[in-house]
């Protein structure tokens, strides 16, 4: 099973809410899949994407996705961070992805933006949950499962649309400090 969220914390603790959500998860070889509020699918097969991910690499520790906008531009569709606003465009990238790279995976050795992370319970109870706050949790995540000697993989297929600030410049974060 994996559980689809996307958690916000009006407290500026989004790591804490993570923990809260993982809590509910009833079963250790559960998956987790953890949004940002901003991002969105853009092909209806991909949650049965993941799940087909999941199953044939079970043994991965934590997997994210392809985006148009990140801070990590490992993550992002041609390494480059995208100011086009046409959702069509993204759409047809994304079709373009799950077509052509649907299971296909990449090992990251580095932390990564949490945009969209997927993670069994156990693999989270192993690395003792999430760090309290805001900025930073997803990285901390990641580097713990560095270094517990567990994969990290980027789903080559997934492409999700992240607004990332589009309009406002990648440098505003006056919304992250109320």
């Amino acid at each position: 099973m994996i559980y689809f969220f996307t958690p916000f914390c009006f407290k500026s603790d989004l790591g804490s809410m993570y923990n809260h959500y993982c809590e509910l998860i009833p079963d250790d070889d559960d998956w987790v899949c953890m949004m940002d509020h901003d991002i969105m699918f853009l092909n209806p097969k991909t949650a049965i994407q993941i799940k087909d991910i999941t199953q044939k690499y079970p043994e991965t520790g934590l997997f994210t996705c392809v985006t148009n906008r990140v801070g990590n531009k490992l993550q992002c569709y041609n390494h480059t961070i995208e100011e086009n606003p046409d959702i069509l465009y993204h759409k047809e990238i994304a079709d373009n992805l799950i077509e052509n790279h649907y299971d296909k995976v990449l090992d990251i050795q580095r932390p990564i933006s949490g945009l969209l992370m997927v993670f069994r319970k156990s693999t989270w109870k192993l690395l003792g949950g999430f760090k309290p706050g805001l900025l930073t949790v997803d990285n901390d995540f990641s580097k713990k499962v560095l270094q517990r000697g567990l994969k990290i993989k980027l789903m080559k297929g997934v492409y999700v649309f992240h607004y990332y600030r589009l309009k406002e410049g990648r440098k505003h974060i006056q919304h992250l400090l109320k």
